[in-house]
């Protein structure tokens, strides 16, 4: 069971996420279901918290 908003939902499926061979980020496919991409979304917001938090 999953909590509503989990930063991982997007990582559920491999065929919904990829990695970019360039910039070696996470990145969406076309067949991440739209639960997926909100997720997604919300992770790309904890990193960049985290990313400011560390710069303090």
């Amino acid at each position: 069971m999953r909590a509503p908003g989990d930063l991982f939902i997007w990582k559920e499926n491999n065929e919904w996420w990829d990695i970019d061979e360039e910039t070696h980020q996470f990145v969406l496919t076309d067949k991440a279901p739209e639960e997926a991409k909100k997720s997604f979304e919300k992770y790309l917001k904890h990193l960049e918290k985290r990313k400011k938090l560390k710069e303090g």
